[in-house]
């Protein structure tokens, strides 16, 4: 059984009964290695599932955020902005094209994630209605 990406359930059990078959086989070997990588195959696998399992791209950015280390200004310096990467954060700003392109090119995020429709909140929705611009 060869490795590769998975992409299907299929492909998941494949890299599970290679993880399975391979678990236990000393350090070094050539076993071991197939198992410390079908292992990693299935941890990204996973991770990716739930990132896309996210109801938003806020809660998706927060998630991602998270799991790199990201603060608050790593999020401002990618933007350009303090305020913007604060008030995305606080759902006071819905994301731009221009600053999910910032995103999947400065972080590498799926565009997928951050494309998705979500709510402002709903004591700022009132006095950003009506304003133009690109968003999402």
């Amino acid at each position: 059984m060869s490795l590769k990406p998975i992409r299907t359930q299929r492909d998941l059990e494949r890299a599970l009964t290679l993880v399975n078959r391979y678990y236990g086989f000393p350090k070094g070997s050539r076993e071991y290695d197939l198992f410390e990588i079908a292992v990693i195959l299935v941890e990204d696998y996973q991770k990716l599932s739930l990132i896309h399992d996210y109801p938003d791209p806020i809660e998706a950015l927060r998630y991602f955020m998270r799991e790199r280390g990201y603060t608050l200004a790593h999020l401002a310096y990618v933007l350009g902005s303090f305020e913007e990467a604060k008030d995305l954060l606080k759902r006071r700003k819905k994301l731009t094209m221009e600053a999910i392109w910032k995103l999947v090119n400065a972080w590498g995020m799926a565009p997928s994630l951050l494309i998705k429709p979500y709510e402002l909140t709903q004591s700022d929705q009132h006095s950003h209605a009506g304003e133009g611009g690109d968003q999402c």
